[in-house]
């Protein structure tokens, strides 16, 4: 962002003389599958980044109606910041920035159709679900496959400004939709600090350990244990490795994942134990 306010016009820089608003598609911070996972996390660290450095701008966060999360309080608690109901009329906007288009969730009507003739911007994370195919749409109902394209074909066909995550990700999108590269810029993830910027006292790790029953020496593996994270090494790696030393395995994360389920199966099945679920953990 340089000193003189600059918004993409379809993909053009045009400078404002006014305050700029920017308009947010705030949704991602609202239900679980992406509010506590990945995408969550990169919207709420790069809007945080964004805003901070943009103190001038006003920035409107779209939601249905308002909800008590952590990241939309922090977000809310800066000055520059406020929220509207998609049921209110939209001003003018001279931006719309949507966190993630590709969220397919009942009641998560396309982003893309929410600010006609305003000039959009939209991260875009991957394409797992063309790439691995066989792990995806194989167990994808025929309507969510037919509305994944479908949101692909919209973005293709708008003046939307793609953000990428990796120069990987914008060759991807690319070779998949044929949007041009002029219409992507690569924007890289930075660091996720914890919120207090200090390591735990002896004290508190004590305290997480007791609570959730976790003995050293233990391996922590985080994130989804989708296919395509080929969590099926870590798994076999554990087994493998706990006939040599006692050790316990930490599986952060959802604890309503159909795949964790069949984990869990085979565990019990084969009379495994030493694998522990603590479900979601704060960055603390």
């Amino acid at each position: 962002i340089g000193p003189v306010p600059v918004i993409v016009r379809n993909s053009q820089s045009v400078s404002v003389s006014r305050t700029p608003h920017i308009g947010i598609d705030a949704r991602t911070f609202v239900y679980p599958e992406t509010a506590q996972r990945g995408i969550g996390h990169y919207t709420f660290n790069h809007l945080q980044a964004v805003i901070k450095q943009t103190p001038d701008w006003q920035y409107t966060l779209y939601l249905e109606k308002l909800i008590g999360q952590e990241s939309l309080d922090r977000l809310l608690g800066l000055p520059n910041v406020k929220w509207a109901s998609y049921n209110t009329r939209m001003p003018e906007h001279d931006l719309f920035h949507i966190p993630d288009p590709m969220t397919i969730l009942t009641g998560y009507d396309s982003p893309l159709r929410l600010a006609p003739g305003v000039p959009t911007t939209a991260v875009f994370y991957d394409l797992i679900p063309l790439i691995c195919r066989a792990e995806h749409f194989d167990q994808w109902f025929p309507p969510l496959q037919a509305t994944y394209m479908s949101r692909l074909e919209q973005l293709k066909m708008s003046s939307c400004h793609v953000l990428s995550i990796s120069e990987n990700t914008s060759r991807d999108l690319q070779r998949a939709t044929g949007i041009p590269a002029s219409r992507i810029t690569t924007i890289m993830a930075g660091l996720n600090r914890a919120p207090s910027g200090k390591a735990p006292s002896s004290t508190e790790v004590e305290r997480v350990l007791a609570k959730f029953g976790i003995q050293p020496p233990f391996i922590l593996t985080v994130g989804g244990i989708d296919s395509h994270k080929n969590f099926v090494a870590v798994a076999n790696a554990y087994l493998m490795a706990s006939r040599v030393q006692a050790f316990r395995l930490v599986v952060a994360g959802s604890e309503i994942d159909p795949y964790k389920q069949r984990f869990k199966e085979q565990l019990e099945k084969n009379g495994v134990g030493g694998v522990i679920f603590p479900g979601y953990l704060s960055r603390e």
